[in-house]
């Protein structure tokens, strides 16, 4: 082509890549038999409605996979979170070693009281109100998830039945 400019393709060429990629072509093939880059494929097949289907597939697959892996992280991470807040309120109740390093001769003594101190049991406590929290957030998370998969299902079973009716 004179003056490096790019190629135009005609509607009916455009049209064949789109069908030749529907055919199951790669977007290599395709490009290398109509002499054009693999964009020039992706847009023919846009513009005329022309997915991938089996690409799309493999990355659905992909994406419920990584969901499962991290629904089941968020599982662990939720119980973990509730087992370490139920051991800091345990400490609440169990006798406190304190210690004191000091004075002029650098000495250090340590005593066992009761229950911890009172800056201790704040420490405690809210260590232990953030990890419920945590673990409240990561259920409602989950329940949230839960409700949008049924939404969506609810959305996609209708839209069928839609075309089902349209098709009569």
């Amino acid at each position: 082509m004179a003056g490096g400019g790019r190629p135009r393709f005609t509607a009916e060429e455009r049209q064949a890549m789109a069908d030749a990629r529907a055919a199951g072509y790669s977007l290599r093939e395709v490009a290398e038999r109509f002499a054009c880059s693999r964009s020039t494929v992706r847009d023919a097949c846009k513009r005329y409605g022309v997915t991938n289907d089996a690409a799309l597939s493999k990355v659905s697959a992909a994406h419920e996979s990584a969901r499962e892996r991290n629904a089941a992280r968020r599982e662990n991470l939720q119980e973990e979170s509730l087992r370490r807040a139920g051991e800091f309120l345990q400490q609440l109740g169990r006798p406190h070693l304190v210690f004191n390093i000091g004075g002029k001769d650098n000495t250090y003594t340590e005593h066992t009281l009761d229950r911890p101190p009172t800056g201790d049991i704040r420490n405690l406590v809210t260590s232990a109100a953030t990890l419920v929290k945590t673990a409240n957030d990561l259920a409602r998370l989950e329940a949230e998830r839960a409700t949008s998969g049924e939404a969506s299902a609810l959305i996609q079973r209708l839209v069928a039945g839609l075309d089902d009716d349209g098709d009569e």
